[in-house]
Order: structure tokens, then sequence, then C-alpha cells
């Protein structure tokens, strides 16, 4: 009787799901068995909320030292059209002159130049992305996130002096800055993994993500204001500010952060023993099952999905001046300003999405699956909508054209109800290394999407901008088709760990039910 189940193929679709979540209640209650803090165990002064806020503002340098470019350069490069009577064509838009930058722009460099350099970032980035993990894991997060965060400022510092002596060094310490940026995402996941319990994980990642979201804000407003009135011809100051922040924010990173409660200096005991606790007790050591990863459909729905989003963010984050420049002919204080505010609404998404998506979900409304494909849907098709409504938008009514931007980037926000956090629901041992394989992926597009609007904007008109948006919609529109048709909500067979706790319930679960089916059918041939 009881080696008959063991024979029976076991298949995820055999496992009791509820319909409140794709796991088990068994496996939610075995994964996150919340160790509650006592009530002398500090909280919002503690050591791991210090770091959560600490954590937030050093995530905001890596946004900053990442997007610094997308300004400056509008006021850095002198831009020959192939066709000036083209762009000339919206006179009554038009500042008293083209455009005051162009007196004090230094440079007059090729179109495929300036596009690699917005996009140069995403070559190194995308290299040392999953390297970057693997040094954290064996030198431990700290040295690694602190280490690349203050090589990331000096490079910076380094940019204006660099860019004098030939535009293609310029491209050079692009890229060396996102080859040392490439682990700083990879390593912050590192060090949450010994300091967030489960029972407070999801309030301290969401602040300390929070960060790149103000980044953009905060360095797309002050760097139109550095272009117009900053030191060394404007542009200059906004490397030299935005690289010292940085690279002090790293010293200070040094003093503030450990590895883990283990070797923290300041940590109260009570502290210490109740993350030992909930921390280590779910720490687990396991192989990467990578061939299964990789030939699994859900991951490739959030692999496509990741992609199509960052194609629409980075076309946003490295050619949106350009675009408040040559379209909607804003000067370059104001563009800076009219810049950061899409971001605003990306903020708000994001915020927003989390308790929609828990309502959803606790409510019982719909499945996992159902809600991730509903939100994803509602984001890229939200965010297609209102991108192809402002290439419509004519110069006269610019503030039309930055509301819409707004609203597309507030539904990009929803995907973090959607594909973003959808690791977790196929596979929560191995979350971490499957964000790291998609967000690796997905750096593709930061370089050739500047690539592909240079390209398409030769002369910089409304016409050719709405090529980028189109385009930028027709990946929204295949990211949720692909999304919508292979993504997963449940835990995929490859990501249960043979003799985890799991595994048992799942066992058990398949032994009761056959243990069932039996005593029915003994019950069936007495009445017969």
């Amino acid at each position: 009787m009881l080696s008959e189940p063991k024979e029976k193929p076991e298949s995820s679709e055999e496992i009791p799901m509820t319909e409140k979540s794709s796991v088990p209640e068994s496996q939610k209650n075995i994964l996150t068995e919340l160790v509650r803090p006592g009530p002398d165990v500090p909280k919002i002064c503690s050591c791991r909320w210090v770091f959560c806020y600490f954590s937030c503002v050093a995530m905001m340098f890596v946004y900053a030292v990442r997007v610094d470019i997308s300004v400056a350069i509008v006021c850095m490069v002198r831009k020959k059209y192939k066709n000036d009577s083209m762009h000339s064509n919206d006179s009554e838009c038009q500042l008293p002159t083209k455009d005051h930058t162009e007196h004090q722009a230094e440079f007059e460099w090729p179109e495929a130049l300036v596009a690699n350099v917005l996009g140069g970032f995403f070559y190194g980035y995308t290299i040392s992305n999953i390297p970057g993990g693997i040094l954290a894991d064996k030198f431990g997060g700290k040295r690694v996130f602190g280490t690349a965060l203050m090589l990331a400022g000096i490079l910076t510092i380094l940019h204006p002096a660099v860019t004098r002596v030939s535009g293609y060094l310029t491209l050079a310490i692009r890229i060396c800055t996102g080859l040392v940026s490439g682990p700083l995402f990879p390593s912050m996941h590192s060090i949450w993994g010994r300091w967030a319990p489960p029972i407070e994980r999801t309030k301290l990642m969401a602040i300390c993500y929070a960060g790149p979201y103000m980044g953009n804000i905060i360095t797309l407003m002050m760097s139109g204001f550095l272009c117009a009135k900053g030191f060394d011809n404007g542009w200059g100051s906004i490397f030299y500010v935005f690289g010292g922040a940085t690279v002090l924010c790293s010293l200070v990173w040094f003093y503030i952060v450990y590895d883990s409660p283990l070797v923290h200096p300041r940590i109260t005991p009570k502290e210490r023993e109740f993350l030992d606790e909930a921390v280590h007790a779910h720490t687990t050591v396991k192989s990467v099952p990578w061939k299964s990863i990789f030939t699994s459909r859900p991951m490739w729905a959030i692999i496509v999905a990741h992609f199509c989003y960052n194609w629409c963010n980075y076309t946003l984050l490295t050619v949106l001046p350009l675009f408040m420049k040559e379209v909607l002919y804003f000067d370059i204080k104001t563009n800076g300003m009219m810049s950061s505010i899409p971001y605003f609404g990306q903020f708000l998404g994001y915020t927003f999405i989390g308790p929609l998506a828990d309502s959803l979900e606790n409510k019982k409304i719909m499945s996992t699956r159902h809600m991730r494909v509903f939100l994803q849907t509602i984001s890229f098709m939200g965010t297609a909508a209102f991108l192809i409504g402002t290439s419509y938008i004519h110069c006269t009514e610019a503030m039309v054209a930055v509301a819409l931007l707004f609203f597309a980037a507030t539904f990009m926000g929803f995907s973090g109800g959607g594909f973003f956090v959808n690791h977790v629901d196929i596979a929560p041992s191995y979350a971490g290394v499957l964000f790291g394989i998609t967000n690796c992926i997905s750096a593709l597009s930061g370089f050739l999407s500047p690539i592909v609007a240079k390209a398409l904007t030769p002369n910089g008109t409304q016409h050719e901008w709405q090529n980028v948006f189109f385009v930028c919609a027709g990946f929204c529109a295949f990211g949720a088709l692909f999304f919508g048709i292979f993504a997963g909500g449940t835990i995929e067979e490859w990501a249960i760990e043979k003799g985890s706790s799991y595994d048992r319930e799942k066992k058990k679960s398949l032994l009761l039910r056959h243990t069932s089916a039996n005593a029915a059918d003994r019950k069936e041939e007495k009445q017969l």
C-alpha cells in the first residue's frame, strides 16, 4: 500500500493548490514559517532598518551614474541634422535661438557615436551581471557593492577630462562604468539574503528598490539645472557632482554596512538572535538546475517580458531628454525637470500595484497566474497606448505630451505586479538566480534601444520620433502576448528540491489521495 504512490507519476498538477496563491498552503507555511520579533527586539532604529534606509540612498547613486549622461549629452554635443530645414519647420515652437545649448556645446560627434555613448554603459553591464553575483557570494556583498560603487563614482569624475580628449574614450569610460556597475544589483540581493527576515522582507526590499526611481528623478532634475548654471561649462559639473557624491556614499557604505548580523559590531544581541533564527533557518545550499531553468516555458515568458519592458524603460531613460529638446523644444533647465516627471509616475505605479496585487490574490478574485497575466497585460498595453498618443502631440501642446509620458511610465510601474515578481511564483528557492538571468539578458536592450532610436531620428522631427514610440509599442504588444500565453503561476517541478519539506508534503498528499481512492473502491465493491 505504501509503495504504490511512489510509482505514480508526480506532476505539478496533482499538487493541491489553494485559490489564493500558486503555492499550496502547506508549502507557504514551510517556505515562510515566520519568526516574529519579540517585544525587546529593535525595529525602526535597528541595524537591519538602518541598512534598509541607507541601501535606498545607495541605490539612488547606482542609477545616478547610469542616467547622468542622458541630460549631459544634450548640452555636450552639437547635433548636425541631415536636413536642417526639416527640423526647423515648427518655428512657432522654437526658442528665440534654435537651441540655447548650441552656444555651449563643445562637441560635434557622429550620430553613431552619440548612440553608442548613450548605450555604452550596457555593453559592460551585460557582461558583469552574473559574475557579480558569484563574486558577492565568494567575497561578501558589502565588499563587492562598495568597491563597485566607488569605482563607478571615480570613473564618473574622470568623464569630463576623458571626453575632452576623444569621444571614443567617452564610449570606453561608459563601458567601464557599466562593467563595474554590473555586480551592484546581485551583491545587494546577496546582502538582503542575510539581513531580511521573511516577515519584513517585502517592506525592507521595497524601500531599498525605491532608490533607483528616486535616483532617476533627482538626477534628471539636477542635471538640467547644472547643465544651464553649473561650472565647467555646465555639463562637466554633472559628472563631478554625482561622481563625487557616489564616492562619498561608498565610503559611508563601508562604515555602516556589514555582510551579516553575525559580524556586525553594533547590533544588539536580541536583534542578532532574532535574525539568526528567522533568516538562517531558511538558508539552504543547493545546486542550480541550469538545464531545467533554460528549458522552462514560464521562465522564457519572464525573460521576454523583462526584455520588452526594459526596451521601453531604457529608451525613455537614454533618449527622452533628446525628444524633449528636438520635438517639444524645451530649454535645458526645463528639459531636466520635464524628463524627470514620468519617473514620478513610475514610482507611483510601482508602489500602488503591490497592495492591488495582494488584494486580488487574498480575496480569491483570480489565481496567481491569471493575476500576473492580467496586471502585466494592463501594464504593457497601457504603456503602448500612451506612448503612441505622445508621438502625435504637436510641440504647441508640449505639456500634454509630458502628461501622456507620465501615464505611460505609471503603467510601466504596474509590471511590479506582473513579471517582476513572477520569479518567486515559479521557483521561490531560485528566485535570485532567475532574476540575475533575466536582468542580464534584458540589459541587452540598454545598448540596442538608443542605437535604434538614433538611427530612426536623423533629423529629429516629430514624424521620425513617432517611429521610436511605435517600436516601443510593438515590443509592449509582443511582450503582453508572449507572457499571456506562456506565463506560469505555480511552482515548477524542477524548483522542488528532493527531500525538502515541500517534496515530503507533496508525497504525503499523493499518499492520502491514493488511500482515499482505495477506500472508495473497497466501499463500492462491498455495495456491489
